[in-house]
């Protein structure tokens, strides 16, 4: 592996996560752009790697969950006749799985119609169904709440049915973080920082200069967000005096622009409420300005120099009403 091949690896770039549903310590479930059968996924291995008797034993592992997790998914929003699943790495040599749904009846979802003429053979190679990022968010609710879009006999799911779906995969709960959850939380604020289009080396040092050990986050006060039981997630707060410091607040990139920020930051205003103190302050990541501006926030001075970048940060504030 060198660094050309990450560089120019499809399957490493930021904007494949605009297509994952899912994502683990090691692996993606991303929404395959080529939907010629319903459902079309492949897990991807989170690292870059070309060969499949490379992955570790961990890896190995994991990617037993992740295809449960797709295969249960699958069948409750889409109930295939069959699955196929397969290591091919011709056009993208990056390991990754392809599952396969297959269909001995057509399916409606989303207003597009969809068939497999060649089930019961090799599924057709030459058969193309390109889908746009609005399709892909439609499919990633369909399997993100395991409702039923469609019947055995291919009966579509009403627009109305999939809206209401929508409030059930919202259901955001915001909790103290546990001390065994640290991992995930350095996880979602590295993958947060990439996610901005940051070079990878000046992540690492940032990496490097931040602490997220059990003992640093016991000095503040730490939540996070939580969807259908995973962390998606988090924020922290420090009391100064009558003032209170949002140091952290990251979002897991899959779930960007899906509210995840908006009630987090919610939940920080009302803790810092209840602490007694009149503003929250917090420096804000440039990308994320317009949100803060948003959630009722404005600017209030620039940061001192970065350690990593040398550049400066706004500072910005909201007052806590009582």
């Amino acid at each position: 592996m060198t660094d050309q091949s990450v560089q120019e690896c499809f399957l490493c770039q930021r904007e494949v996560l605009e297509w994952v549903v899912r994502e683990s310590l090691r692996w993606r479930v991303i929404v395959n752009h080529n939907q010629n059968l319903l459902g079309k996924l492949c897990i991807v291995l989170r690292r870059h790697e070309e060969s499949v008797a490379r992955l570790t034993e961990d890896e190995w592992a994991d990617l037993h969950g992740e295809l449960r997790w797709a295969v249960d998914r699958l069948t409750r929003a889409f109930a295939p006749d069959h699955l196929n699943y397969c290591f091919l790495q011709n056009q993208d040599v990056h390991v990754h799985l392809h599952v396969l749904p297959r269909y001995a009846a057509g399916r409606h979802f989303a207003g597009v119609e969809f068939d497999d003429p060649d089930y019961g053979e090799h599924y057709g190679l030459d058969r193309e169904q390109l889908v746009n990022l609005d399709f892909a968010r439609h499919l990633r609710l369909a399997l993100t709440t395991a409702v039923v879009s469609v019947d055995d006999v291919g009966m579509a799911a009403s627009d109305d049915e999939v809206a209401m779906t929508h409030s059930d995969v919202m259901a955001v709960s915001v909790r103290p973080a546990d001390a065994s959850e640290f991992g995930r939380l350095r996880e979602i604020a590295v993958d947060g920082k990439s996610y901005w289009g940051y070079e990878p080396d000046l992540v690492k040092q940032w990496v490097a200069l931040g602490d997220f050990s059990p003992e640093v986050f016991a000095a503040k006060k730490v939540y996070v967000a939580e969807v259908g039981g995973e962390v998606v997630g988090w924020s922290s707060l420090i009391a100064k005096g009558a003032m209170c410091w949002l140091d952290d607040m990251w979002v897991a990139p899959v779930w960007i622009r899906r509210g995840i920020g908006a009630r987090l930051f919610a939940h920080a205003v009302g803790e810092a409420r209840a602490l007694g103190v009149r503003r929250m302050e917090w420096e804000a990541e440039p990308f994320a300005v317009g949100f803060y501006e948003k959630m009722g926030a404005r600017y209030l001075r620039d940061s001192g120099p970065s350690a990593i970048s040398g550049r400066t940060l706004p500072i910005m504030g909201v007052d806590i009403r009582t």
